[in-house]
């Protein structure tokens, strides 16, 4: 279980995420997280995954995998 310091970025990557949701399909906060970074699997309203991270130098967007088709 991760202690009170490391839930600081899960906790503003979900604020954060919950402020967007009405551009996002949906996120997800991956179980991994630390005292330094959070990561979130996000879903645009337009089908692409993306990864966010939020550590102590801030938010970075990664590519996930390739957009999905409805």
């Amino acid at each position: 279980m991760a202690s009170l310091s490391s839930s600081f970025y899960h906790n503003e990557l979900t604020r954060a995420l919950s402020e967007q949701a009405f551009g996002l399909t949906r996120y997800e906060i991956t179980g991994r997280y630390s005292a330094h970074e959070a990561t979130a699997l996000v879903t645009l309203l337009e089908g692409t995954n993306i990864r966010v991270s939020l550590n102590t130098r801030g938010y970075r967007v990664n590519s996930h995998h390739s957009t999905t088709h409805s």
